[in-house]
């Protein structure tokens, strides 16, 4: 299912010894009436959805891999295990309820390249969590980055997305559109972990994200931000240059070394043939 939803978000202050945001002030995410959302497939339904030739299947299903009408759930994230490609995750915002605004660390796990799921629940009941990223690291396993109002949250699973371990904070102070990358390279820098967020620093992590030190000292880049690792270990960070509507791109070359401090040696802008609108605003077309 999908729920529409209007997203806004609010920076709080890091807590001490974590970088800050150089935002004084973010939206943040705000409640909207029931009658605001679209509630697709509220019948249920068991098996492959088919609309002309297109067949998909659906991953947030009950035990009978049926849709469970009612709820609902977006902003989804998927990983596959690069040791063995038929062991999918998905997870998403989770909402049990299209009343509600409430929302969850959901997932779904498939073992079988996607043609059944497994939609266990959610990874912490009653917890807010937002934002999911997920990634896999050159071992197949499975990382799950979520965000409460006052922490980022880090999730393995060393079992093909069966179950989790223990969360670690990453960090403390709200932070907003975060995104994660593992290098699965198999060079030096194979299972760093790669972290930004709106506003905030780009962060590596050499012990399979239980700490991060910053590439670049403060963000640079703005809301959104997404990151590719060449197969060098070379790292490139794209997003939207801070307070302007204009993409820009960062590399760290040495980040792969974990016996380096690592650097951003080149920032450029990067022309899309078009531009990035304002926060808030209607996005411009070339």
């Amino acid at each position: 299912m999908l729920l529409s939803c209007f997203v806004l978000f609010l920076w709080l202050p890091a807590a001490p010894g974590q970088p800050a945001n150089p935002h004084e002030a973010q939206p943040r995410d705000q409640y909207r009436p029931p009658g605001e959302y679209r509630l697709v497939g509220s019948t249920k339904h068991c098996g492959p959805w088919i609309r002309d030739s297109f067949v998909s299947m659906q991953v947030n299903v009950d035990a009978s891999g049926c849709n469970i009408a009612g709820d609902a759930a977006n902003e989804p994230s998927i990983a596959i295990d690069p040791t063995n490609p038929s062991r999918i995750v998905i997870g998403w915002r989770q909402f049990d309820s299209v009343e509600s605004d409430f929302r969850q660390a959901g997932w779904a796990y498939s073992h079988d390249s996607g043609a059944t799921w497994t939609f266990p629940g959610v990874l912490d009941t009653g917890v807010f969590g937002s934002d999911p990223v997920l990634a896999a690291d050159s071992k197949g396993v499975f990382y799950y980055l979520t965000i409460n109002f006052d922490e980022m949250r880090l999730f393995k699973s060393f079992d093909s997305a069966v179950t989790w371990d223990t969360p670690i904070q990453v960090a403390k102070g709200f932070a907003d559109k975060p995104w994660i990358t593992i290098d699965q390279s198999g060079g030096l820098g194979d299972g760093n972990v790669y972290l930004a967020f709106a506003g905030g620093a780009f962060w590596r992590s050499i012990d399979t994200g239980l700490t991060f030190s910053p590439v670049s000292a403060a963000g640079s880049l703005d809301i959104p931000t997404t990151f590719a690792v060449a197969r060098d270990g070379t790292v490139f960070n794209v997003g939207r240059i801070e307070r302007t509507t204009r993409i820009g791109c960062e590399r760290s070359s040495n980040a792969a070394d974990p016996a380096l401090a690592p650097v951003v040696d080149l920032a450029a802008e990067v022309d899309l043939g078009g531009s990035y609108p304002a926060l808030g605003a209607s996005p411009v077309n070339p």
